[in-house]
């Protein structure tokens, strides 16, 4: 049966392969247009797959556009629907490629939320598939995008200087612009914390019992009354004093400013009248009481520790604001938690000295206006014995601080007293947006003291970060930390006529402090910068983007460190003018809330 069955399939095969031999050879009218026929549905199947391969291609560069045109529906910050449809449509049609003769029949673009939705349908005309009667395919396609809900933290660092005078209504308006769109693209589910940071030449912490924690109340830090502890007030008339001074020294002593304050009103009386001093007798130590001391051969001088809270509390009408010094050492541009183990990790209370009163200058022949004048000079505490009239001596003098009332004017932007160029405190890490638009509102300019970015940046890094002092913010590594620095200068301290202490005060106190180790103008700038630079790289380095905003600047080496600022090229802005300055944050708030396909 196997061999019967194999002949007769070679029979089959042999018969079918004559017949078809046959059909092909065959000229008769009949058979030809059978095969004809044939041929229709055969060439349309081919056809049909030639133009559906084309379709996908068209439905992909279709696809492809319209993904693109969503994406970039927002870019550049826009908000006005009209604009964000005539810029998705646009932008759709400038990308447009290999559409193999396709036509757009209708675009739709729809705004619901915060997502942007565009819907494009087209023709293909038919090739080969006409024979079967399809003159066209109709290709729908259609994208949406929507802001990323991302669980977010951003610490807004905002230059208040007295150089922002004329600009801080386009600040004000630009970050609030900002904070709109993060908001705007967040979703109940997002965790999305901000904080305000204002700097001048210091930044305001606040004084709450929960900083006072951080404080250096006993006067310790290295860097605790450097510009007042040992500087000498007072010089006796006619001493020969060989080599001469300039400003300061050191000599027995101890104690602090609370215990001096107790003798302060038997110094004058005992200094005068009893022991009865004059400029015809040698001064010497006896004449100096405790914790003063004496500097040989004819100098008397503060207490080597002066604590700037036991100052302020002699000053009645006076508390300390909540601005504070740079910390020592390395510990102003690191977010190391303070802690009384350290000393130099604390923090030191912004403390700007009494400067000399008006008839004091005009008896030295001077011609300027203390930049901050707030208590009478005293002279007559000073001990007769040293009577030198060089009324200089008084910036430096404590004795001042007598618990008489100041005159006083916290109120920006120009002010006086211990707290003088101290601007509005931080608004910590907060999911309240009012909170946020309120400290924006709240934001004036500051004049006096200079510009310090390096100190706006520590502080807009430690608002971030989850160590204290703030502790607002989540651990690093679980969610985002943005740092936006504003700034519309370079590092500076500002002059005075003041030839005695020839700057303003600032987180590093005057130029002469000792702090800045080149003391001249030239020198601030390179030290502030060069904070500024390593405060930069340990953010970055610990977790933070961040973004700057470099305002009508136009030195070449501070847009240079502030680009390099910036975690990448495309997040440093320099706007020169009001107008590109909104512009500017409105960018970092579409960056900040990107879009993502969702459909």
């Amino acid at each position: 049966m196997a061999t019967s069955t194999a002949n007769a399939g070679s029979s089959i095969g042999a018969g079918a392969t004559v017949v078809l031999s046959r059909f092909a050879r065959c000229r008769r009218g009949g058979m030809s247009i059978l095969f004809a026929l044939l041929l229709v549905p055969l060439f349309g199947a081919i056809g049909v797959a030639v133009d559906f391969g084309r379709g996908i291609a068209v439905r992909a560069a279709l696809q492809s556009a319209v993904d693109n045109a969503v994406l970039a529906s927002r870019s550049g910050g826009e908000k006005n629907e009209d604009a964000i449809k005539a810029r998705t449509e646009a932008f759709f049609q400038k990308n447009l490629r290999n559409l193999h003769g396709a036509t757009i029949e209708d675009i739709k673009v729809s705004l619901d939320s915060n997502n942007v939705e565009l819907k494009v349908k087209a023709q293909l005309p038919a090739s080969f598939s006409a024979v079967l009667g399809k003159e066209f395919f109709e290709i729908n396609v259609k994208s949406k995008a929507g802001a990323a809900a991302e669980d977010v933290e951003i610490a807004l660092v905002l230059d208040n200087t007295g150089s922002m005078r004329d600009y801080m209504d386009d600040l004000k308006k630009g970050a609030n612009d900002l904070v709109e769109a993060v908001y705007k693209g967040s979703n109940s589910k997002s965790k999305l914390k901000m904080a305000v940071v204002p700097y001048v030449g210091a930044v305001n912490i606040g004084n709450g019992r929960t900083q006072m924690a951080w404080m250096d109340v006993n006067g310790d830090s290295a860097w605790h009354g450097r510009y007042l502890e040992d500087y000498w007030f007072g010089y006796q008339s006619g001493c020969n004093t060989g080599s001469g001074g300039g400003g300061g020294g050191s000599g027995p002593g101890t104690g602090t400013t609370g215990s001096l304050m107790e003798r302060v009103p038997a110094f004058a009386s005992i200094g005068r009248w009893i022991l009865g001093i004059g400029t015809a007798n040698a001064a010497s130590a006896a004449d100096v009481p405790s914790p003063f001391h004496f500097i040989d051969p004819c100098w008397i001088a503060n207490p080597n520790k002066v604590n700037m809270f036991d100052l302020l509390a002699r000053i009645p009408n006076a508390s300390w604001k909540g601005c504070v010094m740079a910390r020592a050492g390395d510990h102003d541009v690191l977010d190391t938690p303070p802690s009384a183990a350290d000393v130099n990790t604390l923090f030191v209370p912004w403390f700007w000295p009494d400067q000399p009163d008006a008839a004091e200058i005009a008896a030295d022949g001077w011609n300027f206006v203390s930049a901050n004048d707030y208590l009478p000079d005293r002279p007559d505490l000073v001990p007769s014995a040293f009577d030198d009239p060089w009324n200089g001596w008084l910036h430096w003098s404590i004795l001042k601080y007598n618990n008489s009332n100041a005159v006083i004017d916290e109120v920006g932007p120009d002010t006086t007293g211990p707290n003088k160029s101290c601007p509005d405190p931080i608004l910590p890490l907060t999911d309240v947006k009012s909170d946020v638009l309120q400290a924006i509102d709240r934001m004036v300019h500051w004049n006096g003291s200079g510009t310090n970015v390096a100190e706006g940046l520590a502080w807009g890094w430690r608002v971030l970060s989850p160590e204290p002092p703030f502790t607002e913010g989540a651990q690093y590594g679980k969610i985002r930390k943005v740092l936006v620095l504003m700034t519309d200068g370079v590092n500076n301290i500002d002059p005075t006529p003041d030839g005695a202490i020839h700057s303003d005060y600032s987180a590093y106190g005057y130029l002469f402090s000792g702090i800045v180790p080149n003391p001249t103008f030239d020198g601030f700038k390179q030290h502030a910068d060069n904070r500024m630079e390593q405060v930069c790289n340990n953010a970055k380095d610990a977790g933070i983007t961040i973004y700057t905003v470099a305002f009508g600047i136009v030195d070449g080496p501070t847009l240079a460190k502030l680009e390099a600022c910036a975690s990448k090229p495309p997040y440093a802005y320099a706007p020169g003018t009001e107008t590109e300055l909104i512009e500017a944050f409105n960018a970092i708030g579409a960056s900040l809330t990107e879009l993502r396909l969702t459909e």
